[in-house]
């Protein structure tokens, strides 16, 4: 009975169960994506394509994003390395040599690979 206490040491059932409630709250799952974009897009794009992924219900992971500073050939192996862990592959304009390499993986993985324009409207792939 004590757990049903407010700060003052007086029962407070209501507050108590509201808190319990709030606690026992979880997000829904949001399956990992892999965001393989175009290097012609700026960290605005990127961030916009990640929040795209987000409002879908996807937590997304960008490499142009998190390795900004590291060589992009590099940073494209790290980000195929992460993508064997994501339940999809998301490509975002016209593809490059470098994004063919990220496609190819996903593919030899038997990812789903989606395909989007710059606004975020799904097209047809390749």
């Amino acid at each position: 009975m004590s757990n049903m206490c407010n700060a003052s040491g007086a029962s407070d059932p209501t507050a108590f169960l509201a808190m319990k409630n709030i606690s026992k709250r979880k997000r829904p799952y949001m399956p990992r994506i892999y965001i393989c974009a175009s290097p012609r897009f700026n960290r605005e794009n990127l961030s916009e394509f990640c929040s795209f992924a987000v409002r879908s219900g996807f937590s997304p992971f960008c490499t142009g994003l998190l390795y900004s500073g590291i060589e992009t050939e590099l940073a494209s192996h790290m980000g195929r390395i992460y993508m064997d862990c994501c339940a999809q592959v998301w490509v975002f304009g016209d593809v490059s040599d470098l994004m063919k390499k990220e496609i190819a993986r996903a593919r030899s993985k038997s990812k789903p690979i989606r395909y989007f324009n710059a606004d975020c409207k799904e097209v047809h792939g390749e």
